[in-house]
């Protein structure tokens, strides 16, 4: 009986999270708008949640997470990136309402570290920072996310460090070959 309390508290809070998420930035939600929404004590929030953060990062996770299924051993690292830029595209309230705030944009990026980590998949984490910390992404936010996920794909990997595109080798002949130009190709004039 007391796990079913629990797992329903959870949900109550989980759900009520959503709710205020869907209406509200991320700063302008509280604890106790939280607990009172969901109608559980201050102590069962706590006992459940670490905290507010903890509980809007597994908000996330929980929507990125569903791109689990749409992977396989054959996909792309350009499958899972425009996958995760598809779910973002998909709920635009929901991440306006991070990534137009100053406090939620670390939400989002707490998400997709935990999901990279999961999926080991990519060379870094700075994929998720620049999905995160990009103005890029803030932009696509202002604009509503009405922007085709392909053009702000491509402009993510174009504004990523080489470091984390290009393997190490691939990477020393670029850098050999951009040590070769001709200053008079780099002056403007």
């Amino acid at each position: 009986m007391a796990v079913q309390t629990h797992i329903y508290a959870k949900d109550r809070i989980f759900n009520a999270y959503c709710e205020l998420i869907s209406k509200h930035y991320y700063s302008a939600i509280s604890t106790t708008a939280i607990i009172e929404l969901s109608g559980v004590s201050r102590q069962t929030f706590y006992r459940i949640y670490e905290d507010k953060t903890n509980l809007a990062v597994l908000h996330c996770y929980s929507l990125f997470s569903q791109i689990e299924t749409m992977l396989s051993k054959e996909s792309t690292i350009k499958d899972l990136l425009l996958l995760v830029l598809t779910v973002v595209q998909n709920n635009p309230v929901i991440f306006a309402h991070y990534y137009l705030d100053e406090e939620g944009r670390l939400i989002p990026f707490s998400a997709t570290e935990r999901l990279q980590s999961k999926w080991g998949t990519l060379p870094s984490s700075t994929w998720a920072s620049t999905l995160v910390n990009s103005k890029i992404i803030t932009a696509w936010a202002t604009n509503r996310f009405s922007r085709p996920k392909e053009e702000v794909y491509t402009e993510l990997l174009m504004n990523m460090p080489a470091k984390d595109l290009l393997s190490r080798g691939d990477l020393s002949v670029q850098v050999e070959k951009y040590g070769q130009r001709r200053i008079g190709s780099t002056i403007k004039s």
